[in-house]
């Protein structure tokens, strides 16, 4: 980020996330700009005059009848000298008054002066951010050509309750702060660009790859967004990140590894861009061959048992740990084949009358965490979230109840939640995990095994996903069926 030179007035209203708006201010300087700060008078009881005045140099302006010299006031000045303003956090109560043109404070009076860019953060709790005055104020700025309206994010709150409603974070604003300032060169254009590394796997855990790291084409996406351009950024593994700009830009990250999904995103994305950057350091060679998978933890929860022993007994053979719940678990163990209680795992009980087991985050992102993308592997290590490679579940009768002419009560309970979700879920992370979505690809599954162990071909792995598809979509289709008629 390069602000030298830049003037910034930071506006602050009465909110607790005002503590936070120091160490913004500390990053706008270093940055390179100037800054100076205009706050409400509430605003002083969150973070006081001389912190603000310590951090930014200049006195704070929170008397509208202060006077800089004899011939001027401040909230006459401080516009003409400001590049741009950026009022955070910005509560109801402001939102609400500069909307309407009140203007009875230092804050207020300084932005109703105002014609340079805006950026506003607003930050309240959830239910005062959803109320329709709050909403229509937000829309009435949101329509002015200078201002840049950010969103509320969600999360935990200072009330207690978690919602929509946080002020974004620091590297946000900073980021929108650019934004603003940027003049918009490239708006209506559509960018697409590529970056980074490609990973072109010779086993499950070895590569080829390069040392690129991704720094060009990110610094590239950058000034396209600060330009107004819409971009879609086809990256290979990394650690950067444009989070901040993923939150008021329109950005469209695609994540892949190897080479042939670079191109295939690439070419997806190419006939819709009126510019092309491609900047990744795609890997030299790949192998002409890529070793088989390991399947090292599976998930089992079926109703339809038959023909499952050995399977079972061919994962136990091969060392792979067993997660399940319910029923099934029960049928595991009287196997005498070792299993872990997905309870254990969630350390959530099975809860609702059984319609909710699986759904829980350290099941979905141990299937649904990509292998090899450092921030995805990241997360799950913190989280404690275990890989899951093998997913083996059916679905509730739905049909058969239905024609077996059952209540409408029995019917709905046969509509299944967890299983349909984990069956997408495993489908769509095929490049990393096998889904067995029903008892007809037992047989398949075991032929694999009895072949090459517990190791799976992407090709393999491919086919059960297409076949997991045709189940839930045949599934979907009987339900919308019932409900039609």
């Amino acid at each position: 980020m390069n602000l030298s030179g830049k003037h910034i007035l930071v506006g602050i209203s009465g909110g607790i996330a005002a503590y936070k708006i120091p160490e913004l201010i500390r990053l706008l300087k270093k940055a390179g700009a100037d800054v100076q700060v205009t706050t409400t008078k509430h605003a002083l009881e969150f973070v006081t005059s001389l912190t603000l005045q310590t951090v930014s140099g200049h006195k704070v302006y929170s008397d509208v009848f202060a006077a800089i010299n004899e011939h001027s006031t401040e909230h006459i000045s401080l516009p003409d000298w400001a590049d741009l303003m950026l009022i955070a956090p910005a509560t109801a109560n402001v939102l609400g008054k500069m909307a309407h043109g009140i203007a009875d404070d230092a804050l207020t009076t300084t932005f109703a002066a105002m014609r340079k860019p805006v950026v506003i953060a607003p930050a309240m709790n959830d239910k005062m951010y959803q109320s329709p005055a709050t909403q229509h104020a937000i829309e009435i700025l949101s329509q002015w050509e200078n201002i840049t309206m950010l969103d509320c994010a969600d999360g935990p709150l200072a009330c207690g309750t978690t919602g929509k409603g946080r002020m974004q974070e620091i590297d946000v604003l900073a980021a929108a702060v650019e934004y603003a300032l940027t003049p918009k060169t490239l708006e209506g254009k559509q960018v697409l660009i590529t970056a980074g590394p490609t990973q072109e796997a010779i086993d499950p855990v070895r590569y080829i790859s390069n040392a690129s790291t991704g720094k060009m084409g990110y610094a590239l996406v950058r000034a396209c967004l600060n330009r107004g351009a819409k971009v879609t950024l086809v990256s290979g593994p990394t650690h950067l990140s444009l989070k901040p700009w993923q939150a008021f830009c329109p950005l469209q990250v695609v994540d892949v590894m190897s080479s042939e999904e670079m191109c295939q995103a690439t070419t997806a994305a190419f006939p819709q861009a009126d510019i092309a950057i491609l900047c990744a350091a795609v890997a030299d060679f790949t192998p002409q061959e890529t070793a088989n998978k390991k399947i090292k933890r599976a998930l089992i929860s079926v109703f339809h048992k038959d023909g499952l022993s050995e399977i079972l007994k061919t994962l136990n053979e091969n060392g792979v740990e067993i997660l399940s719940t319910g029923g099934t678990q029960a049928f595991i163990e009287q196997q005498g084949i070792p299993c872990k209680a997905v309870e254990n795992l969630t350390s959530y009980p099975s809860i609702l009358g059984g319609r909710v087991k699986t759904l829980h985050p350290k099941i979905f992102g141990g299937i649904l965490g990509r292998r090899g993308l450092k921030e995805d592997e990241e997360q799950m290590a913190k989280y404690e979230i275990p890989e899951i490679d093998l997913v083996i579940v059916d679905l509730y009768p739905f049909e058969q109840t239905v024609a077996e002419g059952k209540s409408e009560a029995e019917i709905i309970e046969k509509i299944d939640i967890g299983g349909i979700s984990l069956i997408r879920a495993a489908a769509k992370n095929f490049k990393d995990v096998v889904i067995v979505a029903s008892k007809a690809q037992y047989a398949p599954l075991l032929d694999i095994m009895k072949k090459n162990g517990a190791e799976t071909s992407l090709e393999e792995r491919r086919w059960f996903a297409t076949e997991a598809f045709k189940v839930s979509s045949n599934y979907d289709t009987h339900i919308h069926a019932y409900f039609a008629k």
